[in-house]
């Protein structure tokens, strides 16, 4: 009962707090709603903006598409004659925002897709014609976030402090080309002030506006250029932050030459020097405060990022380097660059040599070659058999049986060397194993048939020898896993970073990835995953280049050891890799362009070699050939055991046969053990038996 109680106490609690948190949302969004309509009703439309804006147009030939966003108060205006003559036959795309619209949900569908059609069509000019300042930062906020306006085109805006915040600073780094139309105070209040963001220099935690120009009486003060592409103009040695994550070949890692400072290198820090010299822009190269344990960094469960990843969402830094993929999860987050390299993504997995020594004198043949040997020597020696016995039947079946001297026994007269079934056994597979026989047989028949045997046995022995010395001089197998359906089948648990990587394969339509997939495991450690690797168990997906280092690493440290790691020949994957830029970042078209000058003229494939150098002798080496060792010699060995175990066998069963079979023979005597006597059942007809 006291249990249930506190159980129906927590719950009333919880409903409580529900409720409240309901109605505080409701209070909030009246207390809003309320600021909105205030807002609404102290919007005033200056009378010369019209024929400011039109004079602004009519001075931008360059663009053949011009977008206009803009509200009621506005709306009227832009149908009027003077404004559309200074279209002058351009495409005008309107969008009218209405005043009911706050963004802080998702807009109608309507709304996105004029936006969208906006940048399809490449508008190089935005007029944003919204009085409500509070409505007009959503608006920033939410295109900024969807990534639906163009940066890099020029806009016009109405001034209004509440785009100035800090909160909406990281706009004015991507937003350059803007002039800010604002009615000067009552002692010019026929003039109008034109500004704009003091790009490139960067903004700190005041706002200070640049002065572009002024207007007044249908003239400007100065003569000016309104509109200069800052974006493409020498930065004037501003400073870029520079968000890094070492990872191979893009960044590494190092100290000085005194020990202390940390310097970088790689792919990636060549590439960014080089930009920074050609657009005049200096570097402040810094890594994530949680870069060791989030690295790249997962989106949390409040939507924010980690890691690497993090400090772009934030747009604390300007650029990321750190190996990053060209995918849809890293362009939600960032721009990506032209791809400057592919790379192969493939798995790292334990090596084993077959340890076949023991069986090496079995190995030159096949099984159906050795099935094919063995039949072949039993049915010689039948036939060797069949062929002197049939003759000596016909040659002495109708002869007289006339006796002038004693008969010895059957048994006791030798005939020819292949008259005894087991002794045709015997001679075949001396001569298969190249030993001469005794005599040549007496009868022709026989002669021939041994000739050819004996060409038969030249030829299997030459190829087994053949192929017994290939074998010993060649190094041994390795076992590998070369193949995803090789890594599916086999036991092997596989690791990779991040969930990314096992929506990869969970995702794929191929069933083999999807079977990788359900045993793929998240891996923060790198080391934690070689010494998995190195217990016989583990597979680490990685790029190939990462892959040499470690194997590199583990090589350097662990040289004494037996296991041998292999980089798996078929890639996963290639995948392109890029450099990470600012959401809606300015700077990209340039760039990209630079970057693929720096891929052409050959830059990246030189930096990677000088990257990868250090790591040139991790390969798939084999061990040192045609070296003869005892290792190797083991099937001799146990040849050579298999001979002695079979001997005392049979010299232990000749024993017992001598003990209990051949001392209890009624005609055995202990004095005469050499002398003949009859060994059969009485049965039988007597036959004469050796003894030794």
């Amino acid at each position: 009962m006291f249990g249930q109680k506190i159980f129906i106490g927590f719950l009333i609690f919880d409903i409580f707090g529900k409720i409240s948190a309901i109605l505080h949302k409701i209070n909030g969004a009246f207390d809003e709603n309320e600021a909105l309509h205030k807002e609404f009703d102290h919007r005033t439309m200056h009378d010369d903006i019209r024929s400011l804006v039109g004079n602004i147009l009519f001075k931008i030939q360059s663009t053949s598409c011009i977008g206009l966003i803009t509200d009621s108060i506005y709306q009227k205006e832009v149908y009027m004659h003077q404004f559309i003559q200074s279209i002058d036959g351009r495409m005008l795309l309107i969008m009218s925002i209405k005043d009911s619209e706050a963004f802080d949900e998702k807009p109608t569908k309507k709304m996105e897709s004029m936006l969208v059609s906006m940048k399809a069509r490449n508008c190089k000019f935005y007029m944003i014609l919204v009085t409500n300042g509070i409505q007009m930062v959503n608006f920033l906020r939410y295109s900024d976030s969807k990534r639906l306006l163009n940066t890099e085109a020029n806009f016009i805006m109405l001034h209004d402090y509440r785009l100035f915040v800090p909160d909406l600073h990281y706009i004015w780094k991507r937003i350059v080309n803007v002039i800010f139309i604002r009615k000067c105070d009552v002692k010019h209040s026929n003039w109008y002030e034109l500004s704009t963001v003091p790009f490139p220099a960067s903004i700190n935690e005041v706002y200070v506006s640049r002065i572009v120009n002024y207007w007044t009486m249908n003239h400007y003060r100065w003569k000016k250029t309104l509109f200069n592409d800052k974006a493409h103009q020498s930065l004037n040695g501003v400073v870029l932050n520079v968000a890094i994550l070492p990872h191979t070949p893009s960044v590494f890692r190092h100290l000085g030459s005194d020990n202390r400072t940390v310097k970088y290198s790689g792919v990636e820090i060549g590439l960014v020097n080089t930009l920074s010299k050609i657009m005049k822009f200096s570097i402040n190269f810094y890594e994530p405060q949680d870069a060791e344990t989030e690295k790249w960094g997962h989106r949390t469960e409040y939507g924010n990022f980690t890691g690497l990843l993090g400090e772009m969402d934030t747009a604390r830094a300007d650029i990321a380097l750190g190996n990053l993929h060209y995918t849809i999860y890293h362009l939600d987050v960032m721009d990506l660059s032209l791809p400057y390299n592919t790379e192969c993504l493939t798995f790292l997995t334990p090596e084993s040599l077959t340890d076949n020594s023991w069986h090496t004198l079995i190995l030159p043949f096949s099984l159906g070659m050795w099935t094919g040997v063995l039949v072949s020597l039993f049915c010689v020696g039948m036939v060797f058999f069949l062929f002197s016995n049939i003759y000596y039947f016909f040659t002495t079946k109708n002869k007289p049986s006339v006796q002038t001297k004693p008969v010895k026994p059957k048994s006791l007269i030798i005939r020819d060397l292949f008259d005894d079934l087991s002794t045709c056994i015997l001679y075949t597979y001396s001569m298969l194993l190249v030993v001469s026989l005794p005599k040549l047989p007496v009868r022709w028949a026989v002669r021939v048939l041994t000739g050819w045997w004996l060409l038969y046995c030249v030829l299997v022995v030459v190829a087994y020898r053949a192929s017994l010395t290939a074998i010993l001089a060649n190094p041994q197998p390795r076992v590998t896993i070369d193949t995803l359906e090789g890594l599916a089948e086999s036991s092997l648990k596989c690791g990779a970073w991040g969930e990314e990587s096992k929506s990869f394969f969970t995702l794929s339509p191929d069933q083999v990835s999807q079977k990788i997939g359900t045993k793929l495991e998240h891996v923060d450690d790198t080391d934690e995953a070689i010494r998995r690797v190195v217990e016989d168990n583990f597979a680490f997906f990685e790029n190939r280049y990462t892959l040499h280092q470690l194997r590199f690493q583990h090589d350097q440290k662990h040289h004494e050891t037996k296991q041998n790691l292999h980089i798996m020949e078929q890639c996963v994957i290639n995948i392109p890799v890029s450099l990470g830029f600012d959401k809606n970042s300015p700077f990209k078209s340039r760039m990209d362009k630079y970057i693929r000058w720096a891929v052409e003229g050959g830059l990246v494939s030189k930096w990677l070699m000088d990257a990868m150098k250090t790591f040139e002798s991790s390969v798939d080496a084999p061990p040192q050939e045609a070296l003869m060792d005892l290792k190797k010699f083991y099937s001799a060995l146990i040849a050579l055991g298999v001979g002695y175990f079979m001997s005392s066998v049979v010299l232990i069963f000749e024993i017992l046969h001598w003990k209990f079979v051949v001392e209890r023979h009624p005609h055995y005597d202990k004095y005469y053990k050499r002398i003949v006597f009859p060994t059969i059942l009485e049965s039988t007809p007597a036959k004469i038996t050796y003894l030794s």
